[in-house]
């Protein structure tokens, strides 16, 4: 869901292109670029710091300050007690957040079990599950909870960057560019329509769709997020989740 407005100019052929769309979940499409299989995706941010030779596509980000609503970790007990989480594993920077929020934030060494998305067998098998995407939205209310991007803006007073347009070096042209950038403007101006065709195919309402979109991701990639890229990748440098510290390209 929190694509689509990334996408809609390409999708709805508003913005003339010759790009061919291929979906998958992040972690896929991370796998995809990697096996050049694809010339750009919207790939994990995490992902950047383990690929080389990459380029990011500016202006252009899934990101959040404050509540995301859909990364989260779900809990029977208190964070505090937390020593078994089963993961979520299609998006690995959500993996990654949550071990730098865990270990570097929490000063937890839980153990991790990669599950399907199932929060309550998730939570038969562990103390805390971390489930994320749409799938959020079907869970129970009354499970404790954590909001991945909430309790990072918290801790570190950033915005936190999920996913983003990247591709080898010169798989783009500017002309390319252009249009992947104008596709998200024509997006970001047009989450009523968004939310209307996307209420149709999920158990939600148009208006929750949109306060959704509205409120809790932002599509912008600019000076900001930057800053809480770089404070991502040096938690998780620190982790050892990534090889080395990235240049932003």
């Amino acid at each position: 869901l929190n694509t689509k407005p990334i996408v809609y100019g390409l999708e709805t052929g508003l913005v003339p292109h010759r790009f061919e769309l291929v979906y998958d979940v992040p972690s896929a499409c991370a796998e995809m670029l990697r096996a050049g299989e694809v010339d750009v995706a919207l790939i994990p941010s995490v992902e950047y710091a383990r690929l080389d030779d990459l380029c990011i596509v500016p202006s252009i980000s899934i990101s959040s300050f404050g509540r995301v609503a859909t990364v989260e970790l779900y809990y029977s007990r208190t964070v505090e007690e937390i020593s078994t989480v089963a993961l979520d594993t299609s998006s690995r920077t959500s993996v990654a957040l949550l071990k730098i929020l865990l270990e570097r934030r929490f000063g937890l060494r839980p153990e991790y079990q990669a599950m399907e998305p199932h929060a309550e067998q998730m939570l038969r098998a562990c103390d805390a599950a971390l489930v994320i995407g749409d799938t959020t939205f079907q869970i129970d209310g009354a499970i404790n909870r954590l909001d991945l991007g909430e309790e990072w803006s918290r801790w570190t007073g950033l915005p936190c960057t999920y996913a983003f347009w990247a591709g080898r070096r010169g798989a783009l042209s500017v002309d390319e560019i252009r249009q992947l950038i104008l596709s998200k403007e024509m997006g970001v101006r047009s989450l009523g329509e968004i939310a209307d065709r996307g209420c149709s195919d999920r158990n939600l309402s148009r208006k929750e769709i949109e306060a959704y979109l509205r409120e809790n991701i932002h599509y912008d990639f600019g000076i900001r997020e930057e800053e809480g890229l770089r404070r991502f990748y040096e938690e998780a440098r620190c982790l050892g989740l990534i090889p080395r510290m990235p240049e932003l390209r």
